[in-house]
């Protein structure tokens, strides 16, 4: 299995509450002089960043959740989680101290990876499906519109969800989704962040590849 292009990164902080929790423009403003800040309706308040040959960063706050998010560009060969781990603890240490209550955690990863010479969907059927012969003659009906497989694997500090879907266009390759969920009240510092991304993040790799083995 190849991994063909990482999309997109978000890194996402989940609060009890934000609606009555005072977030700071000037910090965000003296954190990066290139934020632009824009509130929008319902307490939304969205934080844009200059876009670079390699990505797009942007942030928003809604009435319960922090989301950072890193749009990858195809010039950019490696995964480079440094600018998305950095962004999302000034944007989190923005909120005020008084009434924040961290509730969870979490990363998300999107990408292209395939198969090549091989068709993504006859393997996810035939080494996920203890039956595979039902499922293919139910596509082929239309009973079945498509097969899209999504999978937990729950450890003790997280849990992780893999999800696989296969690509029209190309039957070699697939759109996968990654997310690593951590019930926490507490939002690590910038150094735990990257370390914790990046191993998460290789972590979910090798689950992917490991069902295909």
């Amino acid at each position: 299995m190849d991994i063909l292009e990482l999309l997109n990164t978000n890194i996402t902080v989940v609060y009890k509450d934000l609606v009555e929790v005072f977030i700071s423009r000037d910090f965000i403003k003296k954190s990066n002089s290139a934020a632009r800040i824009i509130e929008g309706p319902d307490n939304l308040l969205i934080v844009d960043f200059d876009k670079t040959d390699q990505c797009k960063l942007q942030a928003r706050y809604d009435s319960r959740r922090l989301y950072v998010d890193k749009h990858n560009s195809k010039t950019e060969d490696e995964a480079n989680f440094d600018d998305v781990s950095h962004l999302s603890c000034i944007l989190e240490e923005a909120v005020s101290e008084d009434g924040k209550e961290i509730i969870a955690y979490g990363y998300n990863f999107n990408g292209i990876a395939a198969f090549p010479e091989k068709n993504a969907l006859n393997l996810f059927i035939n080494h996920l499906i203890k039956s595979p012969n039902n499922i293919t003659e139910k596509l082929k009906a239309k009973e079945i519109i498509r097969f899209i497989p999504e999978l937990q694997f729950e450890y003790e500090e997280f849990k992780l969800n893999v999800k696989l879907t296969p690509m029209e266009e190309d039957k070699s390759r697939f759109i996968f989704n990654i997310n690593i969920h951590i019930q926490s009240d507490d939002f690590p510092n910038e150094d735990k962040v990257r370390q914790q991304i990046n191993e998460l993040y290789k972590m979910g790799l090798e689950k992917m590849t490991n069902l295909f083995s």
